[in-house]
Parts: C-alpha cells; sequence; structure tokens
C-alpha cells in the first residue's frame, strides 16, 4: 500500500471535492463481498467495535494504519505539520465513541525515532453525534456538520502552518470539506491536505 494523490479522475466519486483540494490515500475500497483486499481488511479492523467479533485485530491495524503514515511522511517534514484526526461520528462519552484515528496518530508519535517530534492536536470536535455513514443509508450532510464542528480553543496555539486531516475512508469528500471550511476560518494562512488509508471507488459501468 503506498501513498497516492487524488486526482481529477477521481472527483466523480468524491462529490465534494474539487481540483483545489490537496488529497491522499493509501489503497481503494470497492463494493461487493467477493473483493476481501488487504486495504479492506485493514478498514474492516480499523471499524471493529468491542462488541464484535475480532476487536482482538482492531489494535494491530491501528499499528499498521500508523506505519504506513510513518513511511510516508519524510523525516524532514515530521517538525512542519500538525497532523489532527477528523472526529468520530459519536460524541465523546457516547457508548458508541471510537476514537481510533487519534489512536493512530499517538502510535505514530510512539514510533518515531528519538530525535524526531510531531505535533498530533484534536483540533476539531463536534458538539453531537449523528449515525456512521457505513451504517446508515443517509449520509450527514456538509451543511449539517459545517453546524456541529468546532475548533478546540485549548489546541489553537501555536497556529499550525501546515494541517494534514487523517481518516479512515474518503468517501464523498464531505467532512474533509468541512473540516477544511472551519480550520481556515481560524487559520485563513494555513496549508490544508488530507491523507486517508482509503478511497472508496465506485464501479463504472463502462470501460
Amino acid at each position: 500500500m503506498r501513498l497516492q494523490a487524488v486526482n481529477d479522475s477521481h472527483l466523480r466519486e468524491h462529490h465534494y471535492l474539487d481540483s483545489s483540494d490537496d488529497c491522499f490515500f493509501f489503497g481503494e475500497l470497492s463494493p461487493g463481498l467477493d473483493n476481501w483486499t488487504p486495504t479492506k481488511k485493514l478498514v474492516y479492523n480499523l471499524k471493529k467495535k468491542p462488541n464484535e467479533t475480532g476487536y482482538q485485530y482492531k489494535a494491530g491495524a491501528i499499528r499498521q494504519t500508523a506505519l504506513l503514515l510513518l513511511n510516508a511522511i519524510k523525516p524532514s517534514s515530521f517538525g512542519e505539520i500538525t497532523l489532527i484526526p477528523i472526529p468520530p461520528s459519536k460524541v465523546e462519552g457516547d457508548p458508541e465513541y471510537d476514537d481510533r484515528m487519534w489512536l493512530v496518530l499517538e502510535e505514530l508519535k510512539r514510533n518515531l525515532q528519538p530525535d524526531l517530534d510531531i505535533d498530533i492536536r484534536k483540533l476539531v470536535y463536534q458538539t453531537e453525534s449523528y449515525q456512521a455513514s457505513h451504517k446508515s443509508s443517509t449520509r450527514v450532510s456538509a451543511e449539517h456538520l459545517d453546524s456541529i464542528y468546532q475548533i478546540n480553543d485549548s489546541g489553537q496555539l501555536p497556529a499550525p502552518n501546515r494541517i494534514v486531516i487523517i481518516d479512515d475512508v474518503l468517501t464523498s469528500g464531505c467532512h474533509f470539506k468541512a473540516m477544511k471550511k472551519i480550520l481556515l476560518t481560524t487559520f485563513p494562512n494555513a496549508k490544508i491536505q488530507g491523507i486517508f488509508v482509503a478511497r472508496r471507488k465506485l464501479d463504472s459501468d463502462f470501460d
């Protein structure tokens, strides 16, 4: 799994994104049950809940994702970027709260060489829970995310110059776009990028 850029040919599958958005992904997810790829297995284990069969594989998926990031980011960049997770669908305190991407960033920080450091922050939080997209036929809208995303006041300083948003799956691009919007409101001079474990790849009826 190597880091790849989301390019113009992908934008029809992520309709909230446009050519000004700077996003990357490691693998692709296609619909169907017959394509149990390493990418699909990794994402499936990342999303495991404590009451689900195979929950013991979640910790390994967190470590694997952290190592993907470690190998993809140039050592010279660690002192220049601020990595932040997209908040999970449930707020802290909810029984289904799953802060998996923050755990990935903490694991990344633990695996750095002693002479390196990286800035990880929970810069954005949300004020209410919603149904996760992969568990509902109704997807949350960018307008709704705009209304519930808030900047964490305690994490604003020092002001970041380059922010990398981290999440597991890029679908419509709705969450990334809402995150980018609120971050630029507070940090208008920051460069905003996104890294995803996988992007959803839609099957086409045509070659």
